[in-house]
C-alpha cells in the first residue's frame, strides 16, 4: 500500500507522518506496509509500484539470523538490523518496535535509524556515505562537527540554515565568523564559539542553552549537547555539537507561568502571586515595616450585571484594574484576587501614606461612572488596610487581617477605609462575625439556594450545586464570600454546614413526595475542616437514610486544600460515605499546579474545572488545550466532568465538541431559592 493512499488514515494521521523526519514505517499485524515518513519513501523507494505490496520483513533482515515477523514484534529492546534499500544496499540500522492501535486494528510502528558511527574510527572531512548524510539532513536538529583545533568539519543542512550567514559551507572555515549569530542564556553574545565550546568542556557542563539568530533572521532558543571524542590525529573530528530547537518548549514554560501567576481576564497579577509576594516579604528578615497590604472591594457589581448582562462585567473589570494602576508604582504588586476584589502590596509605604492614597483613590472612584448604552453607572469601594511588619508570623495573619480591617470598613459604609489594628481589631471582628453568624443560626436566616449543573447529553439528568446565602439585619441577602471565610477561621463553619445539609435533605424529602418517580443529584461544598470529622460523617449517614427509598442523591465537593491537610483522614472519610452512596467532586480543578496528582489519590466521581479556563476558551488556544487534556484523562479514569463559569452559548456549544459531561454557569441558570424546584415562598 502507498503512503499517499486514503486509506492510511485508518492507521495513523497521514499528515503527523509527512511531518516527520525520522525514518518511520507502519505496518499491520501481517507485516503489511500501511505507510511511511519522506525519509523513509526517499531512502527505501517505498513509493515505488514494485515496492507498494512490501511486507516489513522484505526490507528488514538480520544478519546473525532468520528474522521472523513475531520476533520483530514481540521485541522489547532496540533490535541491530540491515534495511535493503531500492538499489539492494545493506543498510545497518538500530530498528525500535512500538505496537499501537485504533479502534479494533492492531498495528506497528517501526523507527530507523542509521547504526552510530564507531568512535574508535577517525572522522573524514566527509564523515558519512550519501544516504546517511541526506539522512542527517531531514533530521530535527542541528548537527555540527569540529576538530580539536576548532575547524569545521560537518554540518548537516539545519546547522547551515541556524548556525552559518554563508550559503556556500567551506571545510575549515573558523568560528570566529559566527560571533553574531548566537547568546549565551543570559542574552551575552558569543564572539568565539570554539572558545565557549572548550570552557563548557573544561567545566564538565555538556549540556548548556544558548539563543541563535539563523541567517532568515528568525531567533531560536536552542539546547546544545557536547559530544567529544577524544582523537590521536588532529585533524579529525572531535567534538560533535547536536543543537535541539527548543524555542516552542520556552514559549510554552514561560506562558505556564504567566497564567499561573496572572489573571487572564485583565492582565493584573492573581492571588497566588500576590501570596508568594508577601511571603517572600515577611522571610526576608526585614527589621522594620516592609510595606502595606490594601484589599480593595468594589460594590454595586452586581446591578451593573443585571441591567447590562455578563459582557458588561469583563468590560468594567478591566477599566477598574486602569483606575488602580496610577496609584501604584513599578516596584508595587497589584493582583485581581476574585470578583470585583483586588489587592495591591505597596512597598516602602508607611499606613499613614497608604491612608493617603487611598482617600485619593476614593475620591476618583465617587467621580468614576461605567458607561453602557447611554446610561451612566456609579460604583463604590471599601478598602482594608494592614501594614506588612516584623512579628507578623505567616500570610494567613496578614490576610486574616487585611480582610478584618475590609469587613469593618465596609460596615463604616459605602466609599470608606480601614486600616488594621492590633490592638482592638481582633475582639472588633471576633465579636462583628460572632453576633452576625450566630444570630443568623438561632433566627432561622440561613438560606439554601441552588445552580443548575445541566448535562450537554441529550437525555441526561439535572444536578443542582448548594450555595447558602445569610439574609442581614435588614433583610439583605448577604453572599457566602462576605461571612463564610470568617467563618472558617473562626471555628463557625461547622454548625453552618450541619444547618446546610439538614435543610437540604428535608428540602430533597418534600422534592420527592411531590414529584414520585422524579430522581434528584444535588451538590454540598464540605470544608476543609470537614473532612475526616466523624460526627459530621455519622451526622450525614443519618440524613442519608431519611433518602433511602426517595431515589436521590447527595454529593459532596472538596477542593485541593480541603483534602491535603490529611490524605489519609480526607481518603478514609470519602470512602466511608461512597459506601453509604454518595459520591464526591473535585472543585477548582486546575488551578493548583498539583492538580493532576489528586485524582491518582482521592476517589472522586467528578471534576470541576476551575472557571478560568472556561471564561475565555473560546478565544484562548491555550486553555482549550488544557481543557481537552483534563477531559481526556477524566475520561479515562472513569470521571464525569463539570465546566464552571458557561456565560454563553458559544462556550456552551466549544464544550460540548471537547466532549464535557455538565455545564454550569450564567447562562445555564441563575442562583435561586432551592425551594423555588418546591413552588414555595419564602
Amino acid at each position: 500500500m502507498s503512503a499517499n493512499d486514503p486509506q492510511t488514515l485508518d492507521a495513523i494521521p497521514l499528515e503527523i507522518l509527512q511531518s516527520i523526519g525520522e525514518i518511520v514505517i507502519t505496518f499491520d499485524a501481517q507485516g503489511s506496509l500501511n505507510a511511511c515518513s519522506p525519509a523513509a519513501i526517499e531512502l527505501l523507494g517505498l513509493d515505488r509500484t514494485e515496492r507498494a505490496t512490501f511486507n516489513i520483513l522484505d526490507i528488514l533482515s538480520s544478519s546473525k539470523n532468520t528474522l521472523s515477523l513475531q520476533s520483530l514484534i514481540s521485541a522489547q529492546r532496540t533490535l541491530q538490523l540491515n534495511a535493503t534499500d531500492l538499489n539492494d544496499n545493506v543498510l545497518p540500522m538500530d530498528v525500535m518496535i512500538t505496537p499501537m492501535k485504533r479502534g479494533n486494528m492492531q498495528w506497528y510502528v517501526a523507527l530507523l535509524r542509521p547504526v552510530a558511527v564507531s568512535s574508535s574510527a577517525p572522522l573524514e572531512i566527509n564523515p558519512f556515505g550519501p544516504l546517511i548524510k541526506q539522512t542527517f539532513d531531514q533530521v530535527d536538529d542541528a548537527i555540527i562537527i569540529l576538530n580539536r583545533l576548532g575547524e569545521l568539519r560537518y554540518a548537516n543542512t539545519n546547522a547551515q540554515q541556524w548556525i552559518f550567514f554563508d550559503r556556500e559551507l567551506k571545510h575549515g572555515w573558523g568560528p570566529s565568523k559566527l560571533a553574531s549569530t548566537i547568546e549565551d542564556e543570559f542574552g551575552e553574545p558569543i564572539f568565539d564559539l570554539f572558545e565557549f565550546i572548550v570552557e563548557k568542556q573544561q567545566s564538565g557542563q555538556l549540556l548548556f542553552k544558548a539563543t541563535v539568530t539563523d541567517r532568515f533572521g528568525t531567533e531560536r532558543r536552542v539546547s546544545v549537547q557536547l559530544i567529544t571524542q577524544p582523537m590521536e590525529n588532529p585533524e579529525a573530528g572531535q567534538i560533535v555539537l547536536v543543537v535541539k530547537d527548543i524555542t516552542r518548549a520556552f514559549e510554552f514554560s514561560h506562558l505556564l507561568t504567566y497564567q499561573a501567576t496572572h489573571d487572564a481576564l485583565t492582565g493584573c497579577y492573581n492571588r497566588k502571586a500576590l501570596e508568594s509576594e508577601i511571603r517572600a516579604h515577611l522571610s526576608s528578615g526585614a527589621k522594620s515595616q516592609i510595606g502595606t497590604l490594601c484589599l480593595l472591594r468594589f460594590d454595586q457589581l452586581d446591578i451593573i450585571i443585571n441591567n447590562c448582562g455578563y459582557a458588561a462585567e469583563d468590560e468594567i473589570l478591566c477599566q477598574l484594574k486602569a483606575l488602580i494602576q496610577p496609584f501604584v508604582e513599578d516596584t508595587d504588586l497589584l493582583a485581581r484576587l476574585r470578583g470585583a476584589e483586588f489587592g495591591v502590596v505597596l512597598l516602602d509605604q508607611t499606613a499613614q501614606q497608604t491612608q493617603l492614597l487611598a482617600e485619593e483613590f476614593i475620591e476618583q472612584v465617587r467621580a468614576y461612572r461605567f458607561r453602557y448604552k447611554d446610561i451612566d453607572y456609579g460604583l463604590g469601594v471599601n478598602i482594608g488596610i494592614v501594614p506588612i511588619q516584623p512579628g507578623i508570623d505567616s500570610l494567613d495573619e496578614v490576610m486574616m487581617r487585611a480582610t478584618s480591617a475590609l469587613h469593618l470598613a465596609q460596615e463604616m459604609g459605602r466609599n470608606q477605609m480601614y486600616t488594621y489594628d492590633a490592638g482592638v481589631n481582633a475582639t472588633l471582628s471576633d465579636r462583628g462575625w460572632l453576633v452576625k453568624i450566630q444570630s443568623a443560626l438561632d433566627a432561622d436566616r440561613l438560606r439554601v439556594f441552588c445552580q443548575e449543573i445541566q448535562p450537554l447529553a441529550k437525555h441526561g439528568t439535572s444536578h443542582y450545586e448548594v450555595l447558602v446565602r445569610m439574609v442581614g439585619d435588614e433583610g439583605e441577602l448577604i453572599p457566602p464570600e462576605d461571612f463564610i471565610r470568617a467563618a472558617e477561621r473562626y471555628g463557625w463553619i461547622r454548625d453552618i454546614e450541619y444547618w446546610v445539609i439538614k435543610e437540604t435533605c428535608m428540602l430533597l424529602q418534600l422534592l420527592a413526595a411531590r414529584n414520585p418517580g422524579q430522581s434528584w443529584h444535588f451538590f454540598i461544598n464540605l470544608s476543609g475542616s470537614s473532612m475526616g470529622d466523624e460526627p459530621l460523617e455519622a451526622f450525614i449517614a443519618d440524613q442519608l437514610m431519611k433518602l433511602k427509598h426517595t431515589g436521590s442523591r447527595i454529593s459532596f465537593e472538596i477542593t485541593e486544600t480541603a483534602a491535603i491537610t490529611d490524605f489519609e483522614k480526607a481518603t478514609r472519610f470519602m470512602w466511608n460515605l461512597k459506601a453509604l452512596g454518595c459520591s464526591f467532586s473535585l472543585d477548582d480543578f486546575g488551578s493548583g499546579l498539583s492538580s493532576f496528582s489528586y485524582l491518582q489519590r482521592l476517589p472522586v466521581d467528578y471534576i470541576k474545572i476551575d472557571g478560568e479556563f472556561i471564561r475565555d476558551i473560546v478565544s484562548n488556544k491555550m486553555h482549550q488545550v488544557i481543557v481537552e487534556s483534563i477531559v481526556e484523562i477524566a475520561r479515562k479514569a472513569d470521571m464525569k466532568t463539570v465546566a464552571e463559569y458557561v456565560q454563553s452559548q458559544e462556550i456552551r456549544e466549544l464544550l460540548m465538541e471537547i466532549g464535557l459531561d455538565y455545564v454550569q454557569g450564567s447562562s445555564i441558570g441563575m442562583p435561586r431559592p432551592l425551594k423555588d424546584l418546591l413552588g414555595v415562598s419564602g
